[in-house]
């Protein structure tokens, strides 16, 4: 009865230890976001695991009929059985989960480097759209303390689209990809509000890809002319993988971590003027990003090389 109520205890102990251990060690790089989410039920599925192989070594299982004794570990003496592997084995497991901490220390240290980062826009991108050299809407989405920018209008056929991608590496509290104080407007912007938000999804290269899709409208105060429209899409871009979920992007980066990738991460958002009708605006974004995401992707994955 005692055990059974120490178990949980004992494991929920163990699971914060493993937890705070871990965000010490890292310098409060992991553990501290939603990835605590993510540790906090791997290292209690684990120990809650191990508890009760624990337990089940003195369960009293077996029945014999008619009211006979139970047979098993208490009926031959309590230092009678194999204790000494069992012992063993919860010594090693404990030792093991008890280094995890530092284990992942090491991966993190082992893919991280210092350095600067090289990104730079090209000049023309695929078919004709050729690089500008002012940003016409004065939009410019709401993303902190990046590692490195790009922020370059390209025109082609009297179409605008307005590229922007900002780079993230070593990520921690004061430098990350996903973060309340990341968006493409901020609540207190003075000169864009959002009108209308959502998802949509369209091919690249054959394989669908989705993007978080919005449409601002410019302050009437900031242009006293008339208030500008855009449409906009945002994706992430983890390590190669993309991503429209702000969990599956920290989770992709912690990943990337512990297997000693670093978590190289961006965010792509490409923009446009409304004009007449929104479906004539997501034609034109949807022409720009499906023939050139491979650029634009082929430019991230040098930016992680050449750190």
């Amino acid at each position: 009865m005692i055990v059974s109520l120490l178990i949980p205890v004992l494991a929920n102990w163990l699971r914060a230890y493993l937890i705070v251990m871990l965000g010490h060690l890292s310098g409060n790089k992991l553990a501290t976001g939603v990835d605590h989410l993510v540790y906090g039920w791997l290292f209690f599925g684990i120990v809650i695991m191990l508890m009760f192989m624990i337990g089940a070594r003195w369960s009293e299982s077996e029945k014999l009929a008619e009211g006979k004794v139970r047979s098993g570990y208490f009926n031959t003496g309590p230092w009678s059985g194999p204790r000494f592997p069992v012992v063993s084995l919860v010594f090693t497991v404990f030792t093991v989960l008890t280094g995890l901490p530092q284990i992942a220390l090491w991966a993190i240290e082992r893919g991280e480097v210092d350095g600067t980062v090289a990104l730079s826009a090209p000049q023309t991108l695929e078919p004709d759209w050729q690089a500008g050299t002012a940003n016409t809407s004065g939009f410019k989405p709401a993303f902190q303390a990046t590692s490195a920018e790009i922020n370059r209008v390209y025109s082609r056929q009297g179409r605008v689209v307005e590229l922007y991608v900002g780079y993230y590496y070593s990520q921690d509290y004061s430098r990350k990809l996903v973060s309340s104080n990341n968006a493409l407007v901020m609540s207190n912007d003075v000169h864009w509000a959002p009108v209308t938000q959502g998802t949509k999804t369209f091919l690249v290269a054959g394989k669908p890809v989705a993007v978080r899709t919005a449409e601002l409208r410019g302050s009437v105060m900031a242009d006293q002319t008339s208030a500008k429209r855009l449409v906009v899409w945002q994706i992430y871009w983890i390590n190669g993988i993309l991503t429209t979920n702000d969990y599956l992007a920290k989770v992709y980066s912690a990943i990337y971590r512990l297997v000693g990738r670093g978590d190289d991460s961006a965010v792509i958002v490409v923009s446009t003027p409304k004009g007449d009708q929104i479906a004539g605006a997501e034609t034109v974004l949807e022409s720009f990003l499906s023939i050139n995401f491979p650029v634009i992707d082929g430019l991230l994955h040098e930016a992680r090389k050449s750190k």
